[in-house]
């Protein structure tokens, strides 16, 4: 049987706002697909309603995950590196797992290390159309 959401999980909006951590790749180029990695129902819920308030992307239904783990984990195409890492600064302390031919769409495995979305924003980035995700992330060599 899986416990609720605890009350040091905030929901969006709750307590102090942190000031958000500058990234390459705005949030709103970043789709991110939640699941709850944990016996805690409703934290992928939870997440992706963080996820969506910092501005992400956040397609389709949160979802439990038939892995549980204690490390919150991120899957990404290598061909969107820029991208995961923008994701990563979200959430320190999560692991980045390269899945290869995975495409756009980055997966979050939610572990028992899991607080809150921390708020993040570009610095520098090109402008591109909410919601279309950075491609060719990855510098390429030609040698």
């Amino acid at each position: 049987m899986g416990t609720s959401v605890p009350p040091d999980i905030a929901e969006p909006g709750a307590g102090t706002a942190a000031a958000p951590v500058h990234v390459d790749v705005p949030p709103a180029q970043v789709r991110v697909v939640v699941e709850n990695g944990t016996d805690t129902s409703g934290l992928a819920a939870t997440a992706q309603r963080q996820f969506a308030a910092s501005g992400f992307v956040t397609p389709g239904l949160p979802a439990n995950s038939a892995q549980r783990t204690q490390r919150t984990l991120i899957r990404y195409d290598p061909r969107w590196d820029r991208s995961a890492r923008s994701l990563a600064a979200a959430l320190p302390g999560a692991q980045l797992v390269a899945a290869p031919g995975q495409g756009p769409v980055m997966n979050v495995t939610l572990g028992s290390d899991f607080t809150r979305v921390t708020p993040v924003t570009a610095v520098g980035a090109v402008a591109t159309p909410a919601g279309i995700p950075v491609s060719g992330d990855q510098e390429v060599s030609c040698g």
